[in-house]
């Protein structure tokens, strides 16, 4: 099987699920000084836009579940950011960084542990490669009051949301495999740390996104 293939099916901006999953940067914006109201405010909007992905994946017909998903959340991208300010446009930048990083370095880990896989390699070498954008991210989020760690808590129905993401994602890939469960989908991205970890480049997939999450 070519890397070509693996790389358009693998972790990709299905990915963005949860990316797309702060798209309301009102919620950002009008956010309760609270924190656990704004807590709750943000994993509600994280929780509309997974739905939003779901919703719009279902009327793109023809190809894998999961390609679906990232075709969705692209366009759904598009149209969220045309509207904004530069200043919610980096509130949104950095929500939807933080949905991708959150799936690959938390999400995806916690699947295949529970399989039998240990992805801490493919961590490991992912947190390294977007080290610069995670700290950008945080930032902005921070001077918003929040923390990353609200967007889609452990347990939370969000994360789960996104553990059943990335769970489609591993059947498909184990599917391209010739192979049929989860297991195998995390087997190949554990033994090929490199190119999936290549797969993966917030800013290759996300050039605009990226412009305005690391703009000053």
């Amino acid at each position: 099987m070519s890397y070509k293939y693996v790389a358009a099916i693998l972790l990709s901006p299905a990915l963005a699920s949860l990316a797309v999953a702060a798209t309301s940067t009102s919620a950002l914006s009008e956010a309760a000084t609270q924190s656990t109201k704004r807590s709750a405010l943000l994993q509600e909007e994280v929780g509309d836009g997974l739905r939003e992905v779901e919703t719009k994946a279902n009327e793109i017909k023809g190809v894998p579940r999961s390609q679906a998903r990232t075709q969705a959340a692209t366009e759904l991208t598009a149209t969220d950011m045309a509207p904004l300010s530069r200043t919610d446009t980096r509130k949104y930048a950095a929500a939807h960084f933080m949905g991708f990083y959150t799936l690959n370095a938390h999400a995806a880990a916690d699947v295949c542990r529970a399989e039998g896989v240990d992805l801490k390699e493919y961590v490991r070498a992912f947190q390294v490669k977007h080290a610069a954008e995670f700290a950008q991210a945080g930032k902005i989020m921070t001077e918003f009051g929040f923390s990353t760690a609200q967007m889609a808590p452990p347990g939370s129905t969000n994360r789960k949301a996104m553990e059943a993401t990335f769970r489609q994602v591993m059947l498909d890939l184990a599917e391209a495999l010739n192979k049929t469960k989860i297991a195998d989908g995390c087997a190949y991205v554990a033994a090929h740390v490199a190119d999936s970890v290549s797969a993966q480049s917030f800013s290759e997939q996300n050039p605009e996104v990226e412009a305005a999450l690391m703009s000053d």
